[in-house]
């Protein structure tokens, strides 16, 4: 599952790094690039699992392309909320773990109140798009359908270093999230992409979504009363944590593994070169 994350990095030097001064947030830059989105079909049942894999929503394969974006290196952290949403309040508990029970409209708040407080001229923030938060956790690497779908012995044990999941507490009900940045960071040097908080992104849920993705920047919006999350969480069992892994939330439902992750946009091209 995972030896997409096990690959060396395709940059030969590390990503530029910036760090946004109001939230604290710090972001990784992220070249343009296309990749192979989805899986080629849907699988076959896993035994003893009730489960089969890739799921159905996944299906087909397709190449997808997304322009340039800075994306967190973290998951938004309970600090980095409370500095946005109620600045000067009195530090919140474990400052560092991923902020969670959020909603899209708790996200959408955050964002316009970041937006505002940070006056960055060159970039807006917002969510990412699921085709590039696939093509974040991918880093650079191919889908491997053996490898991903498969209950392989050393992939999960190359999991086990990059995703807080359910498996590695011996009493699952006790399992919380960690601090951000706890487990190792994949091959563009973004950590929790797996594991730790399920992520919101911008796209409604369409199960039948893969099939009508433009090409270039693909995005899926609808009436809002499903949308998508990614990356599985701290509660989430091994065959969600995947890059691949499409999930849901329901429109009012505040569920209390999810997060977010937060993506700046450079307007401008002569912006990007000027600014981080």
């Amino acid at each position: 599952m995972l030896m997409l994350l096990a690959g060396s990095p395709s940059w030969a030097q590390a990503p530029a790094t910036w760090t946004e001064p109001t939230s604290g947030i710090e972001f990784v830059k992220i070249a343009k690039g296309c990749f192979q989105m989805g899986a080629v079909q849907a699988g076959s049942s896993i035994p003893g699992e009730g489960m089969s894999v890739p799921m159905p929503d996944e299906v087909p394969r397709h190449e997808a392309c997304v322009d340039g974006f800075w994306i967190g290196k973290f998951e938004v952290t309970r600090a980095q909320w409370q500095r946005v949403m109620h600045p000067g309040a009195r530090e919140a508990e474990h400052p560092q773990r991923p902020v969670l029970k959020i909603a899209p409209e708790d996200a959408k708040l955050f964002l316009q109140r970041l937006n505002a407080q940070a006056g960055d001229r060159d970039g807006t923030y917002r969510l990412p798009t699921e085709a590039e938060w696939e093509y974040a956790c991918r880093a650079g690497q191919a889908p491997d359908d053996q490898a991903e779908y498969s209950p392989d012995v050393d992939a999960t044990n190359k999991l086990r270093t990059v995703a807080w999941y359910q498996e590695l507490s011996s009493n699952a009900y006790d399992l919380e999230a960690l601090e951000v940045g706890t487990m190792r960071a994949n091959a563009w040097g973004l950590h929790d992409m797996l594991g730790n908080a399920l992520e919101l992104v911008q796209d409604d849920y369409d199960e039948n979504a893969y099939s009508q993705h433009a090409k270039m920047n693909p995005m899926i919006k609808r009436d809002g009363s499903r949308y998508v999350l990614r990356g599985g969480s701290y509660k989430s069992e091994v065959w969600h944590v995947r890059c691949g892994a499409r999930m849901f939330g329901i429109a009012g439902d505040r569920l209390e593994t999810v997060g977010l992750r937060v993506v700046r946009s450079v307007r401008t091209a002569g912006a990007a070169k000027a600014r981080p």
